[in-house]
C-alpha cells in the first residue's frame, strides 16, 4: 500500500512511531485522500461510479452509502442542525450519539488523526475538540485533513467540507494571526534591542580603545610618579635624622648666641654704660657748649651769615624804595633760621652733651641696633629728633617724625635702622654719659 498522496499538504506526516499512513475518508483506505478517491461518485445523486461499494455504513444514517453523499446529511446541513441527530442545539462533534458510534470497532485500515488511535476514525472520535488551534511543531504529530489534504485541521473541522465552520474556521485563523503576532511582537522588540546593544558594543569598543591608548601614553608619567612615590617615601624614613640635624644645629646657634651675648654684648653695654655716665660731668657738659659755639661760627656758617646780611641789605634797600621795611624771606634763609630757632631752644645750662656729638663717632653694630630697637623709647626719639636738628637735614627730621606714627613696630624699627646708619648716628647720643676726651 502506498504512503503517499496527493494534495496541497503532501500527504505526509509524522506519528509517533515514525511515518503514518494516509487514510481516505471516503473509502477507509490508504493511499489518497477523500477528494481523489477512485471510489468517489461523479454525480451529487449518490450513484457511485467506481467498482466496489462503500466499505462501512455511513457515519450519519447507518446506511450502506457512501458518507458525503448521504441525503440525510445533506437536509440536516441545509438545515443547519446536528448532522447525525438533527438537532439544532448542538453541532456534530459534540452529538452523544456521535460519540456513541464512535465506538464501535471500524475497519483495520481506520486510524484517526485526533487522538491517532486505529480503532475509530477521525469523524467518531470521542476526544473534545474547539480548543485554539495548535501549530505543529517539529514535536508534535502534524494534522492533515483527510478531505482538503491541508495540514492544520481535521476532517471534521474543514470548512472546505462544511460551509458552516467557514466563519467559525475564519474566526479561528485570526486568533491564530493575533497568537502569532503577538509571539512575533517580542522577537521584532529583541531583534531592536539587539541592534541597540551592537550599537553600545560599538561604541564600548571605541570607549576601551581609547582608554587603552590614554593608559599607553599615560604609562611614563605613572612610572614617574612611581620614583617619586618612592624618593618621598625614603625621604619620610630620613626625615627623622635630618630634624635631629636642623635641632642639633639650632642648638649649636642657640649656644653661639649665648656666648656671644656672654662675651661681647655684655662686655659693650657695660662700656657703653660707663661712657653714658662719664659724659654726664659739668665740665664735658660746657665743653660741649664751646664746641657748638665753634660749629655755628664755623667758616662756612660765616659765609652763610654774610651772604644773609648783604641780601638782606639788598632787601631793605629796595624795600625803602618801595616803601616797605620787611626784607623777603629765602627758602634757604628759611630753613637756616628754623635751625637756629631750634638750636637756641636747646642751647644754655640745662643744655645735654649728646647734642654736641658729631657724625661718625662710632659704628653702629647690628647687635647694638637690635639691642636699642627691642627697648625703644619715646625718650630715644625725642633724643634723635634733637641731635638730627643740630646735625642733620630738615628731610632727615621729617623722615624720623613720620616713624612715629608707623603702623607696626616692624615698620618703624626699620626706619629708625636706615636713618641710624644714613645720618651716621653715634650710639653716644643715647647715653646719659658725656664723650671722654
Amino acid at each position: 500500500m502506498a504512503t503517499t498522496g496527493r494534495g496541497k499538504g503532501g500527504g505526509k506526516g509524522k506519528g509517533r512511531g515514525g511515518r503514518r499512513p494516509v487514510i481516505c475518508a471516503n473509502c477507509h483506505e490508504g493511499g489518497h485522500f477523500a477528494y481523489d478517491c477512485p471510489k468517489r461518485p461523479d454525480t451529487a445523486n449518490g450513484d457511485n461510479t467506481g467498482d466496489d461499494g462503500p466499505s462501512a455504513p455511513c457515519i450519519w444514517c447507518e446506511e450502506m452509502h457512501w458518507s458525503y453523499a448521504c441525503p440525510v446529511a445533506a437536509q440536516r446541513r441545509s438545515q443547519g442542525v446536528c448532522l447525525k441527530c438533527g438537532d439544532p442545539n448542538h453541532w456534530v462533534k459534540a452529538c452523544p450519539k456521535y460519540r456513541e458510534g464512535a465506538q464501535r470497532p471500524d475497519t483495520p485500515n481506520v486510524w484517526c488523526m485526533r487522538c491517532g488511535t486505529t480503532k475509530h476514525s477521525t469523524s467518531r472520535c470521542t476526544a473534545e475538540s474547539g480548543a485554539p488551534i495548535h501549530m505543529p511543531t517539529e514535536n508534535d504529530d502534524i494534522h492533515v485533513c483527510l478531505w482538503c489534504g491541508i495540514a492544520g485541521h481535521d476532517f471534521s473541522e474543514c470548512f472546505r467540507r462544511v460551509p458552516s465552520q467557514t466563519k467559525e474556521h475564519a474566526t479561528k485563523i485570526t486568533e491564530l494571526e493575533k497568537h502569532i503576532n503577538a509571539e512575533i511582537a517580542p522577537l521584532k522588540k529583541a531583534v531592536e534591542n539587539i541592534s541597540g546593544i551592537k550599537d553600545q558594543l560599538g561604541t564600548l569598543t571605541d570607549r576601551v580603545a581609547a582608554l587603552e591608548t590614554w593608559r599607553t601614553a599615560s604609562a611614563p608619567h605613572l612610572d614617574e610618579m612611581k620614583k617619586q612615590t618612592a624618593s618621598f617615601q625614603d625621604m619620610l624614613q630620613d626625615f627623622p635624622q635630618w630634624k635631629k640635624k636642623v635641632e642639633a644645629t639650632q642648638k649649636a646657634q642657640k649656644t653661639k648666641f649665648d656666648s656671644f651675648l656672654d662675651t661681647q654684648w655684655k662686655p659693650m653695654n657695660a662700656q657703653f654704660q660707663e661712657l653714658l655716665t662719664e659724659w654726664q660731668r659739668p665740665e664735658k657738659r660746657q665743653r660741649s657748649d664751646d664746641l657748638y659755639d665753634l660749629l655755628l661760627n664755623s667758616e662756612e656758617e660765616r659765609d652763610v651769615e654774610l651772604d644773609d646780611e648783604r641780601n638782606n641789605a639788598v632787601a631793605i634797600k629796595m624795600s625803602t624804595s618801595s616803601g616797605s621795611r620787611d626784607p623777603p624771606e629765602t627758602p634757604k634763609r628759611q630753613d637756616r633760621k628754623k635751625l637756629r630757632t631750634d638750636a637756641n631752644k636747646i642751647r644754655g645750662p640745662d643744655r645735654d652733651p649728646w647734642l654736641d656729638i658729631p657724625p661718625g663717632d662710632a659704628a653702629w653694630t647690628e647687635e647694638l641696633m637690635d639691642a636699642l630697637m627691642g627697648d625703644w623709647q619715646p625718650a630715644y626719639h625725642d633724643r634723635l629728633l634733637k641731635w638730627l636738628r643740630v646735625h642733620s637735614t630738615s628731610e632727615m627730621v621729617e623722615t624720623v617724625e613720620s616713624l612715629a606714627t608707623a603702623e607696626t613696630t616692624r615698620i618703624r624699627d626699620s626706619g629708625l635702622k636706615q636713618v641710624l646708619k644714613g645720618a651716621r648716628v653715634s650710639p653716644m647720643v643715647f647715653s646719659n654719659r658725656p664723650r671722654q676726651q
